[in-house]
């Protein structure tokens, strides 16, 4: 795929995901100007980082990669390729929560969150992975059909000992 054709692919995921987001959350997200390059030159906006505008009170730092290199059948292999997107999006995060919505064509959106943060959250998932004891990777329908946005709050707050 060209770069320009590769490009407008990631846009226009970047849309799809803010505009379900949205939906779920409330509030704006928008695709962050030049695809999260912009943040390094308003390091002062914490909002403006990672993929997505997100509204202030969600905790996470989204990241969107629709690629067709990777395959869940490669999950135990280290070079998992949305593991190491994971990994490049802990070092980013800060005061926010990783966020990693990934996907390729005729695949369900899948999203990778950090396990501990929402293990009495996610007990009611019907599907769920989690890759090395630490990494929950689940589908965002799931996720967004199974945990609510009050749940996310409360567990962002420490309650059931689950702190940020």
């Amino acid at each position: 795929m060209s770069g320009k054709m590769s490009r407008n692919k990631g846009n226009s995921y970047e849309r799809e995901i803010a505009k379900i987001l949205q939906d779920w959350w409330g509030g704006e997200f928008s695709r962050t100007p030049l695809s999260g390059g912009w943040h390094k030159k308003r390091e002062e906006n914490k909002r403006v980082r990672g993929d997505l505008i997100t509204p202030e009170d969600f905790p996470f730092l989204v990241e969107c990669k629709k690629r067709e290199n990777w395959n869940l059948d490669q999950i135990l292999n280290p070079k998992f390729e949305p593991l190491q997107w994971f990994m490049k999006l802990l070092e980013e995060c800060e005061d926010k929560e990783p966020f990693l919505v990934f996907s390729k064509n005729r695949t369900p959106n899948y999203i990778m969150i950090r396990e501990i943060k929402f293990y009495s959250l996610i007990q009611s998932f019907e599907f769920f992975i989690l890759l090395k004891r630490k990494y929950l990777i689940t589908t965002l329908d799931e996720f967004i059909l199974q945990i609510s946005k009050r749940g996310i709050i409360l567990s962002s707050e420490g309650v059931d000992g689950i702190n940020f």
